[in-house]
């Protein structure tokens, strides 16, 4: 009887580990659920929050700064960001426009790099400050099928885009009305984010009436006349009931 108690101990340890690695198989550790939902969110940032940044070359050289993003509404994505470069005093800065998959960020979230030689911006087809080409094909066609900061497409190449691209630029977004397909208003639009790893146009950021801050996809909004978006696929009494709900409670 005596020799009986170490056997079912050490089955009952066996039996446990055994159950234990089970759960270690379906289950994901917290820390590595913990480093997913980071990486997930590395590449994401309101277009208010990168207005703004430095820039430096591939050698650690400041270009300049961004100073703008145009986004394709219709494509939901960023047709192009724009770095203002050049210029002495505040005087003489031009702009040039360029894939956004050019600009890379490093392990710092304020830390901007782009493979380009300063040589070969200040060569490059650009545009005076205050001065922006028209939102057509005619310039931004080009620059968006371009391979790299710097270069552009070929007149020709550009023609097919004419029809599909809804441009405009992110600055100029905010403060914009919102209405439901009633009519009804919103809110107003006060930023966007976008991944910059894809390109890709995540949320329209709006101040909801009476409710706070509510973030819609991007292909949720249409333009409207004027200066007005229209929020396609919910009512405004359902975004506010939603935003409410997100809202921390008090």
């Amino acid at each position: 009887m005596t020799l009986a108690r170490p056997l079912v101990l050490s089955f009952s340890l066996l039996a446990f580990a055994g159950a234990a690695q089970a759960q270690q198989g379906t289950q994901q550790p917290p820390q590595q659920v913990q480093q997913s939902q980071a990486q997930a969110q590395q590449g994401e940032m309101r277009a208010n929050e990168l207005i703004g940044k430095k820039v430096t070359d591939s050698q650690g050289k400041e270009l300049g700064e961004i100073s703008e993003l145009v986004l394709d509404l219709q494509a939901g994505k960023v047709h192009a960001a724009v770095l203002e470069f050049g210029g002495i005093l505040g005087m003489g800065e031009k702009n040039y426009a360029f894939p956004i998959s050019q600009l890379k960020q490093g392990q710092d979230r304020n830390q901007f790099t782009m493979d380009v030689d300063k040589q070969k911006l200040e060569n490059a087809e650009g545009f005076a400050k205050g001065e922006w080409p028209e939102m057509d094909a005619e310039y931004w066609g080009r620059v968006g099928g371009q391979a790299s900061a710097g270069e552009t497409q070929p007149q020709g190449q550009a023609q097919g885009q004419k029809q599909s691209m809804v441009l405009v630029r992110a600055s100029e977004l905010e403060g914009k009305n919102v209405q439901d397909k009633s009519g009804e208003e919103v809110g107003e639009i006060r930023d966007v984010t976008v991944d910059l790893d894809s390109g890709q146009l995540q949320n329209i950021v709006i101040d909801v009436k009476e409710a706070g801050e509510a973030h819609v996809p991007a292909r949720s909004l249409t333009k409207g006349t004027g200066d007005q978006f229209v929020l396609s696929d919910m009512s405004a009494d359902q975004l506010r009931q939603q935003s409410k709900q997100k809202q921390p409670s008090k």
